[in-house]
């Protein structure tokens, strides 16, 4: 598997939309969650990443 995510160059959501959220990612070490852990993190969200890797 590869470690490569593609992050969209835009949003249709404000940057700071989930500023002062917090979200707990697990299974973030790689594919689709590491990009949902970035995504939500770009967007202004604390984020926790739990991963066995």
């Amino acid at each position: 598997m590869s470690n490569n995510v593609v992050i969209p160059t835009s949003s249709i959501f404000k940057d700071d939309i989930l500023k002062g959220k917090v979200a707990f990612v697990t299974g973030g070490g790689s594919g689709i969650c590491k990009g949902m852990a970035e995504a939500l993190a770009r967007h202004g969200a604390k984020v926790t990443i739990v991963s066995r890797t």
